[in-house]
């Protein structure tokens, strides 16, 4: 009965953590075929920290961060927002971690990441990029990985 009970929470939790993990940002454009954990993707959803986002063929996925910052993806692109931690009282503490696993993306920094610029880590299959910039597009396949900063 007791390992019966265990197993149900971890069950459990592995197919509804998502909903206890932090909102990362909301989607405010979505184009075409794109998905948050595999469930088409939504204007005004939630998308909380570690869920997998994706976008197929000429489509594009827009999400505003929680620091009114952006991380779009743009077609055939996927990606997570594996952490999205801003403690505004001390910035040193903040958590900002990104990851794209194929295609192109883009990211704009919210107030929360201007604030704590060294806090903030964008991975790809080859690289690890920490652009302090607040504007710049990544593109990944699994051999490389260019950026461009615009700003």
């Amino acid at each position: 009965m007791y390992r019966q009970a265990v197993f149900s929470i971890i069950v459990a939790f592995a197919f509804f953590g998502h909903a206890f993990a932090d909102e990362a940002g909301r989607i405010v454009f979505v184009e075409g075929d794109a998905r948050v954990s595999g469930k088409p993707a939504l204007q005004g959803s939630p998308v909380h920290e570690g869920e997998r986002i994706e976008t197929g063929p000429k489509s594009y996925l827009y999400i505003k961060t929680v620091d009114n910052g952006f991380f779009i993806l743009r077609p055939a692109s996927s990606g997570r927002i594996v952490s999205y931690k801003i403690d505004s009282q001390q910035p040193a503490n903040s958590n900002i971690k990104l990851e794209v696993t194929e295609g192109v993306a883009r990211h704009i920094s919210g107030e929360g990441v201007k604030k704590a610029r060294n806090s903030f880590r964008l991975n790809t299959p080859v690289a690890a990029i920490g652009v302090r910039g607040t504007d710049f597009t990544v593109f990944t396949s699994g051999e490389t990985s260019r950026i461009a900063v615009h700003s």
